[in-house]
């Protein structure tokens, strides 16, 4: 229903649109101009503009906090949590990425696996170079026999 702007509510995502347009230019669903209808489904791209950069909508939970927490891993000294936790993220991902295939987010999941792990090593050498000096030598050296 057209209104004196000229200007309508496209029926899919609420956007104004004009009045005679035969497509929505923010969502792409093709529209008859005079009753407002639906005469072609909209795209996936649709669903996929739901959530945003830092959140994907259509992307597994698991893997998008499994990419954060390997980016996390990389910190010193805390990192090593973050990073077993990022492992751990990585595989539930895939496993629920397997589960529901029409999720994405198979890129984050290998990130947090990948960047979970060598944070994880990274970590154990760092506090293996911190704590370690602290224990060899406090004795001197070994008695010669």
């Amino acid at each position: 229903m057209a209104t004196l702007t000229g200007k309508r509510a496209c029926p899919f995502c609420g956007k104004r649109i004009q009045a005679t347009s035969h497509k929505c230019m923010y969502c792409g669903a093709f529209l008859e101009a005079a009753e407002g209808r639906s005469i072609e489904f909209p795209s996936d791209e649709l669903h996929a503009r739901k959530g945003n950069w830092w959140l994907p909508a259509d992307q597994s939970r698991w893997a998008v906090a499994a990419g954060y927490l390997g980016v996390l891993a990389l910190v010193p000294y805390l990192g090593l949590a973050f990073g077993l936790l990022a492992v751990m993220c990585g595989v539930m991902a895939l496993r629920d990425l397997n589960r529901h295939p029409a999720l994405r987010g198979q890129g984050r999941a290998y990130l947090g696996l990948v960047l979970g792990g060598l944070g994880s090593l990274y970590n154990v050498f760092v506090l293996a170079a911190v704590v370690l000096p602290h224990f060899v030598g406090r004795h001197g050296p070994a008695p010669r026999i």
